[in-house]
């Protein structure tokens, strides 16, 4: 389906869910950390001897001014564990980060990476294996879209039809039009005309008139011994 805009925001935000669940898998679970001890630091394979390799040692006497616990129930005690993976206070690289703890941290991004290109590879299958729209939805919308230009092109047809004829219809009167002023040319030029049935039914015409046409006398205004111009039709 087609959403417009929420298109990328949701593409957006199920990348994000995918990053963060990667993240929180690996850095606030055990899940790597158990998995690097299986695979690389036990001596059978298994989860033997887990809890204590993931504690680090820590001297109480090591403690900052105004840190150091108020009081002690045994009065005696030197040495506590800690989650982490750092040396030992008597080794020489005191507090310091194991090769350990780079290994796991090494691990977990891998993790997030794989994580990550696992599930949207995933997704692209499923995608693909199950399509937006059902391929009988498909058909129907392939057949209707057919028939709609099945439509459209009979239309344009018949109005091309038409807009034809007519245009055949005038071409033909225009071209009668220019047959006849053509006729009427030449018999000009090869003074026919006048013997020609339209100059003779013109000459009839003009004859059988019960008013006879206005006679208009020509005379010049500066002579004064010709008559001025006169309309003897009045």
């Amino acid at each position: 389906m087609l959403l417009g805009i929420w298109h990328g925001i949701l593409y957006a935000v199920s990348y994000l869910a995918v990053i963060s669940n990667a993240l929180i898998i690996a850095f606030t679970s055990d899940f790597v950390p158990r998995l690097v001890y299986t695979m690389s630091y036990s001596k059978d394979g298994t989860l033997t001897g887990y809890i204590n390799n993931s504690l680090s040692y820590f001297d109480t006497n090591d403690f900052p001014a105004g840190a150091k616990p108020d009081s002690d129930p045994l009065n005696q005690t030197q040495l506590c564990r800690y989650g982490s993976y750092r040396h030992a206070p008597w080794e020489e690289d005191k507090y310091g980060f194991t090769e350990q703890y780079w290994h796991v941290m090494a691990a977990k991004i891998a993790f997030v990476a794989i994580f990550e290109n696992v599930v949207f590879i995933a997704r692209s299958i499923i995608k693909w294996l199950v399509p937006d729209i059902p391929r009988r939805l498909r058909e129907k919308i392939h057949q209707e879209a057919y028939a709609t230009n099945e439509i459209l092109l009979k239309t344009e047809l018949e109005r091309a039809r038409g807009e034809t004829a007519m245009m055949g219809v005038m071409m033909s009167s225009i071209a009668s039009a220019v047959g006849d002023n053509v006729r009427k040319r030449d018999l000009a030029v090869n003074g026919d005309y006048e013997r020609s049935s339209s100059y003779r039914n013109a000459v009839n015409e003009s004859q059988s008139s019960t008013q006879p046409p206005p006679q208009v006398h020509v005379i010049n205004p500066y002579n004064d011994t010709l008559p001025r111009y006169r309309d003897t039709s009045v």
